[in-house]
């Protein structure tokens, strides 16, 4: 039976962390050979009740570097022959490694795959488009998911060979968001199999609903300062040295990519960030639809209409 470890990034958790780390504890496969949890300079008491609650669980503490650098972290100290993440705000089903650890064991070179997410907001819980449709197993291409995935793919839904995330050099240490999706892209575009499965195996409380305003919007900027320079970076790649994607399909990507982030940044206040990406959107609208060139435009010269198109748009683009 191959082995796992459970990587634990946490920041400030001490409100969930618990919930967390019984969902790991709780999962039916034999295999899990260690959780362990990584505190990033956390100043409230994630580390104490750890240290109290789970004693089994292996602590690592460093100053706040961010959870690209906490996972890296988590992995390096991993003896597992895979690694499962897992944020300390999400939680796990009984069944999802064992699952995922199937679909990795029946599958012939598949390196890695993502669950689907039961997406919890108040009361409410929402499956992803596509949950029990099509498919159990999607393999993923980098044509697909390029800029916009069209399902949650957090960590907390994935499991991935250790040794291939070691040898892809892990997340990129600069980033302080958005880092999963640029790892994503870097297995896809040189050529590791992925798949999403198909089936709601862990709860996702988006951290969005527990910040101020004032704290999304600020987070929202800093996301599409972290993005946008990846979305450059990868359209560069997939038309230039891999040849994946066309000029036209570049430039339509990247466009709809930049539209779309204008209408998120307005949405949260972000005037100024929001105006520049339309700019950028505009820079290649000869490449969109005829739709899209009109919102585009509409965009540009009447700010105020953002709010009343963004919907519409986010529908268009795939946001």
């Amino acid at each position: 039976m191959a082995s796992v470890s459970v990587v634990v990034p946490a920041y400030n958790a001490e409100r969930t962390i618990g919930r967390a780390l019984e969902s790991a504890r709780a999962q039916t496969y034999e295999g899990i050979c260690e959780i362990i949890m990584v505190d990033d300079g956390s100043t409230d008491a994630t580390a104490e009740i750890v240290q109290r609650d789970f004693p089994d669980v292996t602590l690592l503490r460093q100053e706040n570097q961010g959870s690209a650098v906490a996972r890296n972290r988590g992995v390096a100290a991993a003896r597992g022959d895979y690694i499962a993440f897992l944020d300390s705000d999400d939680e796990w089903l009984p069944e999802k490694t064992e699952a995922q650890m199937e679909c990795l064991a029946e599958h012939e070179g598949l390196v890695m795959t993502l669950a689907d997410a039961i997406t919890v907001v108040g009361n409410r819980h929402k499956l992803e488009k596509g949950t029990g449709r099509g498919p159990l197993v999607q393999p993923l291409n980098f044509r697909e998911v390029f800029p916009f995935f069209r399902f949650h793919q957090g960590c907390s839904g994935w499991i991935m060979e250790r040794g291939v995330f070691e040898r892809s050099g892990g997340f990129r240490a600069e980033m302080r968001r958005t880092q999963d999706t640029e790892l994503l892209w870097r297995l896809l575009i040189e050529g590791h199999s992925l798949a999403r499965l198909r089936m709601p195996l862990y709860r996702y409380y988006p951290s969005d609903q527990r910040r101020s305003p004032g704290d999304l919007a600020r987070l929202s900027r800093i996301g599409h300062e972290c993005y946008a320079p990846v979305v450059e970076e990868y359209a560069r790649l997939a038309e230039r040295e891999f040849s994946l994607l066309s000029r036209t399909e570049v430039g339509k990507r990247v466009s709809s990519f930049y539209l779309a982030a204008a209408l998120r940044l307005w949405r949260v206040g972000e005037r100024e960030a929001g105006e520049e990406s339309i700019g950028k959107a505009l820079a290649g609208v000869e490449y969109l639809g005829a739709r899209d060139r009109v919102l585009c435009r509409l965009a540009a010269h009447s700010p105020h209409s953002l709010r009343s198109v963004a919907s519409k748009v986010l529908t268009l683009v795939g946001g």
